[in-house]
């Protein structure tokens, strides 16, 4: 029988050796594969750089936060959510201001003088003196407030025709054009809203009026630079608690990125 030596037990693979060129295809793919990992490695550096630049820009990019809310009880989930929001919004250091409309009384009409003076200004801002100044001040504004039949509720609407006048939001231009931007200081506006009605009904047989209503024919002529984000709770005469929760965890990442 044959007797293997003590420097083939060493190493036994020696017995097998064979040289090995690699071919034309195996050594592009090679490169291939490096030019891969290099790219990889690269781009995860690119995105932890790219990302600590973020955590610099959001830890000193407080904002003033303008908090909406339009629900007549104390007791609902809008009042419930607006308390969260403001709450969440101060305990990262942005400035926070809320205009209660149904605790300060808001009247939704819009007066005779405000009317009169609408195209032969200068716009009429005396009844509304508060609400422009807050408007003005704001950087960002979240509005939380139940979708009825569709829309905005009265009190809010009336926020809209009389605090969004000219001279405050916009300007009339000549031969009443399209009108001129003039909230370029707002940069983020953030919707919280309740629908009883399902999902697809807002989806698909309304097309989402409310969202667009407040992109295209207020934000876009009013503050072209302001970032729209809306968040509506679906069913909402029949949530559980986990529903409610899962809710404002997607509130709480919209808010993480002001």
């Amino acid at each position: 029988m044959e007797q293997t030596s003590k420097s083939q037990l060493k190493n036994p693979l020696k017995l097998e050796y064979r040289p090995y060129a690699r071919s034309q295809k195996e050594s592009f793919l090679l490169y291939i594969l490096r030019r891969i990992c290099s790219k990889t490695a690269n781009l995860h550096a690119a995105r932890e750089r790219r990302q600590i630049c973020v955590d610099i820009i959001y830890e000193v990019n407080e904002m003033r936060c303008l908090v909406v809310k339009a629900h007549p009880l104390s007791e609902s989930l809008c009042s419930q959510i607006t308390l969260r929001v403001i709450g969440e919004l101060q305990s990262v250091g942005h400035e926070v201001t809320l205009e209660d409309l149904y605790e300060e009384d808001f009247e939704a009409a819009m007066t005779c003088a405000e009317r009169a003076s609408y195209y032969d200004g200068p716009y009429s801002t005396q009844a509304v003196e508060t609400q422009v100044r807050r408007l003005l001040w704001a950087e960002a504004i979240v509005l939380v407030f139940p979708t009825w039949w569709f829309s905005f509720p009265a009190i809010l609407k009336g926020w809209f025709d009389r605090v969004w006048g000219p001279g405050v939001a916009y300007d009339h231009s000549a031969g009443y054009g399209p009108i001129k931007a003039r909230l370029h200081n707002l940069r983020e506006m953030l919707v919280v809203t309740s629908l009883g009605a399902p999902r697809w009904v807002d989806w698909v047989i309304m097309r989402q009026p409310l969202k667009k209503t407040l992109k295209t024919a207020i934000l876009s002529t009013c503050a072209p630079r302001c970032r729209l984000r809306m968040v509506s709770l679906y069913q909402s005469e029949s949530l559980t608690p986990l529903q409610v929760n899962q809710f404002w965890s997607r509130i709480q990442r919209i808010l993480a990125k002001w």
